[in-house]
């Protein structure tokens, strides 16, 4: 595996992990105001 296969993955795990952690928060309410967003229905393209 070259570096730049492996720093790919790298960055997909932490995009995974990123959106896993944003959907707990914000099903739990706590994202809006952590974030700052708009409901989701004002911001459809993040979901």
């Amino acid at each position: 595996m070259d570096l730049s296969t492996n720093r790919l993955l790298m960055i997909c795990t932490e995009v995974e992990e990123f959106q896993f952690h944003f959907r707990i928060a914000y099903e739990l309410g706590e994202a809006l105001p952590i974030v700052g967003l708009q409901p989701a229905e004002q911001a459809p393209e993040l979901f």
